[in-house]
């Protein structure tokens, strides 16, 4: 037997199904692929062949034309529309040299090839090969992918779970609630926050890129309110460039659309992104953010978005600029203007290159233009659609206190410190937290610490399980009137233990809020598949978990 394969399935011999409704042409066949080390399953009719396809795997589909029942290309178009075989060729044999709508019409069904009848013997083996060892590279691929998909799962919730301890007491010393910390001792805390945000924004940068290339990032297409949204993005990074001396403005032209249909939290992570850019590489002058309907058409990978289909969100800056000889590297991971060790500015070289794919990804674009020494302007291009064109009616440009055209930040009696790490929690949420008991669920001893230390800040009543198995047992000795819940926990772990309790009917409406490291794709849903009615990841932000907890209690 001839292998032309290096790794099947842990060694195993690759099984071919064949569907013919001819007793004298399977014979044939098999006759030709008598030398191959193949394991062939027969089938008689499409009926037939697309029931053993939903039992088993095959690592090639060669099928007949015309059967009785269902002919070739039914069979093919059923068993591509179930998603049985997603990686697996499909072969169609002819005995009729096939017109062009027919071959046409086979590829659209999902076939790889078509051989005809008098072709066989010279090319059904090697073409058979050929597709074999392309369906194992494509199951080692997806292998890999997995492999891959589950360490960045483990390595999320390894590094977040110190990253929690680090983040959330030195935002509790930044407080400094009991007065006892010098001036300097409170620097040195909000060093320490600053510095673990910036760890905890490398780390997340590196999911992105590796979820995004993997098809493994989330996106939630929602209405998104534009006015509201642009408020919100510059108040956060205006301060910022304030704080280094430079301008901030910011314009929303009239004509733009109160709501456009976007996932928030990515168009937000895209504008950071260039905010925070034109900030970094500006020593002097103004950083812009305009946004407008263009007048031109727009062409994008997926679509050519005509005047008015898209909205533009343009960040310009009075920079460093691109020097020409680099502008061709500018979207491509790991790589920065100037990739030395000892170079000027930080940071990864990941950001535009994640910007750019969640960019394609939304059906949209992202360009930019630049002179050295000048300044850039990077435009984000997003698809608007005729039925969500209703004018912005309050749009415009925004004052701000310095006369500049942008949008109010907060009070100026609140510190910059305030601003990084301090606690702010309002006078309604700690109505409803003060006094509430709730129990947390935890088998990480530092980890209590934070949260204990956390909670104290709300006057909440904590009692401890180091485990799923420990909660249950708990509860029916404790009343209490919320759940904390880790996830990842040995013996009984969190998913398992959610089940559990709302099995219960007494507690089938007590709130569990799942807090876990784990966030990659897929995570949330688990958990909520679990029966959890929030979710908070680490590390935990103390407003966040406030607001979390808030919304669960006053839901219940």
């Amino acid at each position: 037997m001839e292998k032309f394969y290096s790794h099947w399935q842990l060694s195993e011999t690759p099984r071919v199904l064949l569907a013919d409704d001819s007793i004298s042409n399977r014979v044939q066949i098999k006759q030709l692929l008598r030398h191959l080390d193949i394991q062939i399953i027969e089938a008689e009719t499409g009926r037939e062949t697309v029931k053993l396809v939903s039992q088993g795997e095959f690592g090639a589909i060669l099928l007949d034309l015309d059967m009785p029942d269902m002919n070739g290309f039914d069979t093919a178009e059923h068993i591509v529309r179930e998603g049985f075989a997603p990686n697996t060729p499909i072969i169609i044999l002819s005995g009729a040299t096939m017109n062009e709508n027919q071959l046409v019409r086979g590829y659209e069904t999902g076939a790889v090839d078509s051989i005809h009848w008098s072709d066989l013997p010279i090319v059904l083996p090697a073409k058979l090969k050929f597709y074999l060892n392309y369906y194992r590279q494509k199951k080692d691929l997806e292998s890999t992918n997995q492999t891959k998909s589950e360490f960045l799962s483990n390595m999320s919730h390894e590094l977040r779970t110190p990253l929690n301890s680090i983040l959330v007491l030195a935002q509790l010393l930044s407080e400094n609630s009991e007065r006892n910390l010098s001036d300097k001792q409170l620097k040195f805390a909000n060093t320490i926050y600053s510095s673990g945000t910036d760890l905890l924004n490398l780390i997340n940068e590196i999911l992105d890129l590796s979820k995004v290339e993997s098809g493994m990032m989330e996106f939630v297409i929602d209405d998104m309110n534009v006015k509201h949204f642009i408020s919100d993005t510059a108040r956060k990074i205006r301060h910022t460039a304030l704080r280094k001396g430079l301008g901030f403005d910011v314009s929303v032209a009239p004509s733009v659309p109160r709501i456009i249909q976007a996932d928030s939290v990515r168009v937000n992570q895209i504008l950071n992104n260039l905010l925070s850019n034109a900030i970094k590489f500006t020593s002097s002058g103004r950083v812009t953010l305009n946004v407008f309907l263009p007048d031109e058409s727009i062409v994008t990978p997926s679509r050519v978005l005509a005047p008015g289909e898209a909205i533009a969100f343009a960040v310009t800056d009075t920079g460093i600029g691109v020097p020409a000889d680099k502008k061709h590297l500018i979207f491509e991971a790991f790589r920065q203007v100037d990739g030395s060790i000892r170079r000027k500015y930080g940071g990864t070289g990941l950001g535009l290159s994640i910007s750019k794919k969640l960019a394609l990804i939304m059906g949209g674009e992202l360009i930019f233009r630049s002179q050295e020494g000048q300044g850039s302007t990077f435009v984000l291009y997003l698809p608007v659609f005729p039925e969500e064109k209703d004018a912005m009616p309050d749009a415009g440009n925004y004052a701000n206190r310095d006369g500049a055209s942008g949008i109010s930040v907060l009070p100026d009696d609140v510190t910059s410190e305030a601003r990084e790490s301090g606690l702010s929690v309002s006078a309604d949420v700690m109505s409803v937290l003060s006094g509430k008991r709730v129990l947390l669920v935890e088998d990480d001893i530092i980890n209590v610490f934070v949260m204990l230390s956390l909670l104290d800040k709300v006057n909440m009543q904590v009692i401890v399980a180091a485990g799923g198995l420990e909660a249950i047992e708990k509860l029916t000795a404790e009343k209490v009137d919320l759940i904390l819940m880790d996830m990842m926990m040995p013996e009984m772990d969190g998913y398992e233990a959610t089940q559990k309790i709302k099995a219960e009917s007494q507690y089938a409406h007590l709130p569990i809020i799942a807090v876990t490291a784990k966030a990659m794709k897929g995570d949330r849903d688990k958990c909520f598949l679990a029966g959890v009615d929030g979710y908070i990841t680490k590390p935990v932000l103390a407003e966040a978990l406030f607001s979390e907890i808030f919304a669960c209690l006053t839901r219940a």
